[in-house]
Formats: C-alpha cells, structure tokens, sequence
C-alpha cells in the first residue's frame, strides 16, 4: 500500500544529516499532507519528530494525524473498505485494541516470547574496548603488532567487527504469554504491561505478503511455524501504556520489529476506525 501513498507538499519538510551521530532528521511547521490512493484517505499529518539512524537502522516518528476522506464511486468505495479491512487487521492497533478488550486468541493472535540470550560468537564488550584502544593509540610498547610503524589493519578490522556485531542473538520461545498475567490496569483510561525480553505477535489470519518477504524486515522462524504475519514488540523502558482503542500512550516506549516495522504511514486507519468482522 505504500507505492499508492503520495505526499502532495514534499516542499514543506526541513531535513537535516548529523554525520557524527549518524542520524537523519526531518521536521515541519506545517501538515504534511499525503494522499493514500490505496485506503481512500487523505491524511494530513502534523509531525512531531522524524528520525532515522542508519547506523541502527531504526526509524521513530510521532505525530498527529487527521483523516478525510476521497471522493470515490460505489465500486471504488468497496475497494477502500477492503484494502482498509488488511491494513487495520493484525496491525498494532488491532493487537492492543484487542489486549485492552482480552480478546487477543478470539482474534487471532498468539503471544509468545523472543528470547535475547548472549551472542556466543562476540567477545565481551570491555574485552573489545580494549583492543581497539590498544590498537587506535599506536603506542611502540603496547605490544601489539605494527606494520612498518603502522597499525595492523587486520587486527583493527577483527575487533571493529566484533564490535559491529550484535551482543545478543534471538530465541523463538514456544511458550505461550498469558494476557491475564501480563496485562494491568494503570487507571480508568489506561491498562499497562511490562515484561522481560521481547514479545513476539504472531497474526494467524493473514500470510505474510510477498512484497514484505523481500523487505529486510522479516523475523526469523523455526521452519514448522506457519508464515503468520509476526512482528516484534521491545520494550525500551519499563513498560507500556495504551487506550482502548489501541493507540499507544508514549510511542516511544516500544521498538518494533517485522510486520508492524514494516508497516508506515500509509497503512494506518484513524484510532475510531471499525471494521467488518473478520469471517
């Protein structure tokens, strides 16, 4: 659906690159608008705060947006109210509108853990600070190993990749997550979960589509999973708070992988927005 979204006014972003922390950021004093041939909408959108990492590769953004809809014949109007029924279907507004209903099994997710556990093939991180200071001060009697004066090339990429490397690796844990212990009230508007390592949502009512499986967002499964949509939810602090209507309270309190990673702008439907019951 993000091939049919379109922002009309591109003239109005000021985008910024921070060479030293690797990070690209966009901001605006005005609606950014796009118009979403796919979904019928169009959306304009008040940014709060665009970043990308490209180190990380992680994208944040936040901001308020305000629907309305395309002028559409009949037929074009079923066509938006089917691509509208995928877009919100296992999306995360539908998993935490679902959560906050205890309804999570009736429609169609299962809740298991991803389990980060140390990566065996990465040294510990002070025995790679270490060396590279070691290596990148160049002192004559460090002992460590020069080329005609100069730093070992090949011992400098050894632990610069060590430090490139992730220090934890992913363990599919087959144990289901019970909502009754995971999920709590905050207060009247508000339920909060908090939990350990990362939770994995799997969407048993739709394939992963092919577009997706060419992105490099997928999760990696044992091969007798299913290809469910699945997406990845890490907590970034102690835990997370959300409506009713499944938006989230700080979207900065998670960071998601897979499917809901995948997802953008251009597949999001306003917060009141209810479909026809998935059959």
């Amino acid at each position: 659906m993000q091939r049919n979204a379109k922002i009309l006014n591109p003239q109005v972003l000021n985008v910024d690159y921070d060479v030293t922390k690797s990070t690209l950021t966009v901001s605006t004093t005005e609606f950014l608008v796009v118009e979403n041939k796919a979904l019928g909408y169009r959306l304009k959108y008040m940014l709060d705060h665009f970043e990308y990492n490209s180190r990380t590769h992680i994208i944040y953004y936040s901001g308020h947006p305000f629907f309305e809809e395309l002028k559409a014949s009949a037929a074009k109007k079923k066509k938006y109210i089917a691509a509208r029924e995928v877009a919100y279907y296992g999306s995360s507004q539908h998993f935490f509108r679902s959560l906050y209903a205890n309804k999570t099994q009736e429609e169609g997710f299962i809740i298991n853990k991803m389990i980060k556990i140390p990566n065996p093939n990465r040294y510990p991180q002070y025995v790679i600070n270490t060396n590279l200071e070691k290596i990148k001060a160049v002192p004559e009697k460090t002992g460590i190993r020069q080329t005609k004066g100069k730093i070992d090339t090949a011992l400098l990429a050894f632990w610069t990749k060590q430090q490139e490397m992730p220090k934890t690796i992913d363990k599919f844990s087959r144990a289901e997550v019970i909502t009754d212990t995971l999920v709590h009230y905050f207060n009247q508007n508000l339920k909060y979960i908090s939990y350990t390592d990362a939770l994995l949502i799997q969407y048993t009512k739709e394939k992963e589509s092919m577009a997706y499986s060419k992105t490099g967002f997928w999760i990696f499964r044992p091969l007798d999973v299913p290809e469910n949509e699945i997406s990845v939810a890490n907590l970034t602090g102690e835990g997370v708070r959300f409506y009713e209507n499944g938006g989230i309270y700080d979207s900065r309190s998670l960071l998601f992988e897979g499917y809901w990673a995948y997802e953008k702008v251009a597949d999001m439907v306003p917060m009141d927005y209810i479909p026809l019951p998935k059959k």
